[in-house]
């Protein structure tokens, strides 16, 4: 199924039984997308988010028993969704459409974080500073535009071309890894990003880095309103750029100046901060991201899915 038929489809369908209510329902919200994860894969996330946030959280997850327990005994909810095939629309893409979903059916949720799961960690509530705007949204590093940024620059011209990509080209680069705004200024949002996806005519809908292709252009070509907030304020993305960040006394992320992020993105990227994750947490950061693909399926997966969305008529 192409992306938009696959879009088309989900969006027409009512997915309110797919809802799985195991804690709070009123107040601030977090959410993320965790298909694919086993428990062990989760818990810095998990076990951190309710150390620090006592009110609704749901996690977008595949029909996984010991998943669906893990959140439950943390009073967390889960939204299932269906688990997907190789030929599919890639995941980056595909849980915006879920969290759109999950969001028009939770009518009563008025302020909600999203953010990824796999390598996220609180140090304290998102919701603990102050939000200037119905919709914020994040900087991708602290230093250069989209332009100094190779890989968003790649996505976003392989998506919408050369032209589209100069006109925001001296914006700084955004991350699709947190998101935070009022319910329906977030799902305005989402929905844009979506549909904009719908533009490209090859692969590029359907695989990583659209996400952030979409993200940029919504926000930095005036399409949706945000306030673009910069890196470590109440989201620290690490990347590869560590100077920013230092560990204090307590294996606490903090700036030179002292101020700690609420939210710490990407901690897996550096050895030594990974570690502090774990002594923070007393947790064991266990990934198998690495493990799921070999570099030659990853490839060929990739070429492949890119021939059949080339091929005529496939959109």
């Amino acid at each position: 199924m192409n992306y938009t038929d696959w879009l088309d489809t989900w969006l027409a369908d009512d997915h309110s039984a797919d809802y799985r209510e195991h804690g709070p329902q009123s107040g601030l919200v977090i959410t993320g997308c965790a298909t694919s994860y086993k428990p062990e894969e989760i818990q810095i996330f998990t076990t951190s988010l309710r150390q620090h946030h006592d009110g609704p959280a749901a996690l977008i997850i595949h029909d996984d028993a010991p998943v669906i327990e893990h959140l439950k005994a943390l009073e967390i909810d889960a939204f299932i969704v269906p688990r997907a095939k190789p030929s599919d629309v890639h995941i980056v893409t595909r849980r915006f459409a879920y969290l759109l979903s999950l969001l028009e059916s939770r009518t009563g949720w008025t302020e909600v974080f999203s953010c990824d799961v796999r390598d996220v960690m609180f140090q304290a509530s998102p919701f603990s500073l102050p939000r200037a705007a119905g919709l914020e949204v994040y900087q991708e590093r602290e230093i250069g535009t989209l332009a100094d940024h190779a890989a968003s620059k790649k996505w976003t011209r392989r998506a919408y071309g050369k032209a589209a990509f100069k006109r925001i080209a001296d914006k700084p680069a955004l991350c699709g890894g947190a998101l935070l705004g009022q319910r329906e200024a977030l799902a305005r949002l989402l929905r844009a990003m979506l549909n904009l996806n719908r533009i490209p005519r090859s692969a590029v809908a359907s695989a990583f880095g659209a996400d952030q292709a979409a993200l940029n252009l919504a926000v930095h070509d005036g399409m949706i309103d945000a306030e673009v907030v910069a890196n470590h304020e109440r989201v620290s993305t690490i990347g590869a750029y560590l100077e920013a960040l230092k560990l204090d006394e307590n294996d606490r992320f903090v700036r030179p100046d002292g101020f700690m992020p609420p939210v710490i993105h990407q901690f897996d990227r550096d050895a030594d901060f990974t570690a502090a994750v774990e002594r923070q947490t007393g947790l064991p950061f266990v990934t198998q991201l690495a493990q799921k693909q070999s570099p030659f399926s990853t490839w060929f997966d990739r070429r492949w899915r890119s021939l059949q969305l080339r091929l005529p008529e496939a959109r």
